[in-house]
């Protein structure tokens, strides 16, 4: 399974290293992540004389986390292993790791790599011997290139790479092992992973703005389109995410000294990898991510805020650049930074988000049900029931909610205003649904109804204003 996107000058080298394999019965799946270069050229040309090549293009660049997704949708194999486009295998890595793993009841076989360095030429052998494993695991597992994994326990279990971050071989491998009883180590160094300039992880090589992922575009305003301080926290946002991911998925496992085992490893995790992306010299931004560290391990529930990750990032992203930029505020101040962070999580944990809160509004609800049951004939027969409906079931639910707060008043909802999402939200008031929710309701109100005669050609109008906009 590759992913390729950008790697003319390394391409065939790898696919050499592919369809020379002693291992025949291979196929090798090629997922072209939109490269501007001559990659998909290349890949076609190897296809068009080995038709174990099998190529997929994407519309538009993901990453490698969607393109392997891609790719493991379609796998047939018994068997899977993943390459990166600039690095090679030996030509039996396929046959000793399928012998390795069909001798006993293996789920994976991992095995040992060369660092190749490509401005020098000089390799970096290391052997990681069984022992090694178990001591690493799973505090530093990564499952992007040295695994053979048996199909069955990725299909059983739906595992996938998380989209639009970096690291995304974490997660992959440390869900593996959450579902994995036996693996076996071949103790020979079978891949060759080459460090190089320009790759995601960028290898050593320079920072442009052509490295910053789609995702993060809209925090360059915020950290004055500084490309270091932008990358260092798609790294660290990175690791973050991942460790929230894997804590989710550890709640649901039913073996208890797995899940005990796992949740020991995760705030070790969080700081291993945060504290590995941030400068050295910066013991400020170290100073905070202490803090985040204790406010955050403990105190923040996952299953509560799974729909709100996004609205964490975001805070998160303010907070990182805000600390870079304050190193001589003292540190009572920026524990004051820490806790206005953690009152918008809190916000987030106990209330959901503004766009949630938007949702719940009579507009919007009416806005749905018209687009819904505007796509048949018998969907606009009945949508006066539906509707009407709605409107019985939502006043119903606003005098229960004020007789709530009548008994107890802390129970009353915080202003919008106060949701760290309050301004993104707000562009819900703009969309169809809710537009046409808001005609529905003035037609409603009208002096003898007479609204509705001209509803059906305003609705319309908001059609045509919102698909221009």
């Amino acid at each position: 399974m590759l992913p390729i996107y950008n790697v003319e000058l390394y391409l065939k080298e790898c696919l050499d290293s592919l369809i020379n394999q002693t291992l025949k019965d291979i196929e090798i799946i090629c997922i072209d992540d939109k490269s501007t270069d001559n990659s998909l050229f290349i890949l076609k040309e190897y296809a068009s004389y080995d038709n174990r090549i099998i190529i997929l293009e994407q519309e538009i660049n993901q990453g490698p986390g969607v393109a392997r997704n891609r790719g493991i949708d379609i796998a047939k194999g018994d068997y899977i292993m993943f390459c990166d486009p600039n690095d090679w295998y030996e030509l039996d890595a396929c046959e000793i790791c399928y012998d390795k793993i069909s001798k006993g009841d293996n789920d994976i076989a991992f095995f040992s790599l060369n660092r190749y360095l490509d401005d020098t030429g000089e390799f970096k052998y290391r052997i990681v011997t069984t022992n090694d494993f178990i001591s690493k695991t799973p505090n530093n597992f990564w499952c992007g290139k040295n695994v053979f994994i048996n199909f069955k326990i990725i299909n059983k279990n739906n595992i996938e790479f998380p989209n639009y971050i970096i690291h995304e071989d974490h997660d992959f491998g440390l869900t593996l092992l959450m579902h994995t009883n036996n693996i076996c180590c071949a103790e020979t160094r079978l891949y060759y992973y080459r460090l190089r300039t320009g790759s995601i992880m960028n290898r050593g090589g320079k920072n442009t703005i052509n490295n910053v992922p789609k995702i993060l575009k809209k925090y360059l305003p915020i950290f004055k389109d500084d490309i270091n301080q932008i990358l260092n926290f798609y790294k660290a946002i990175s690791c973050f995410y991942t460790t929230l991911l894997l804590r989710k998925k550890a709640n649901n496992l039913e073996d208890i000294v797995r899940k005990n085992l796992l949740y020991q490893t995760y705030p070790v995790l969080f700081r291993n990898w945060y504290v590995s992306q941030l400068p050295e010299r910066d013991d400020t931004f170290k100073l905070v991510l202490n803090v985040i560290y204790n406010h955050l391990f403990g105190d923040f529930d996952l299953e509560q805020n799974d729909n709100n990750i996004d609205i964490v990032l975001d805070c998160i992203a303010k907070l990182h650049c805000d600390i870079v930029n304050i190193k001589n505020k003292k540190i009572k101040d920026l524990t004051l930074e820490i806790d206005i962070f953690k009152n918008q999580t809190n916000i987030v944990k106990m209330y959901g988000t503004a766009k949630s809160r938007i949702h719940n509004q009579l507009s919007y609800k009416l806005g749905q049900a018209m687009i819904a049951n505007s796509k048949s004939i018998w969907g606009y027969i009945r949508m006066p029931y539906i509707l009407s409906y709605i409107k019985d079931i939502h006043k119903k639910e606003q005098i229960a909610y004020n007789e709530k707060i009548k008994a107890n008043p802390n129970l009353k909802l915080p202003p919008i205003e106060s949701y760290p999402d309050y301004k993104e939200a707000l562009k819900e008031k703009e969309c169809l649904t809710y537009k046409l929710g808001e005609a529905m309701i003035e037609a409603d109100k009208s002096s003898l109804k007479l609204g509705y005669i001209s509803l059906w050609f305003k609705c319309k109008n908001i059609q045509k204003e919102c698909k221009k906009r």
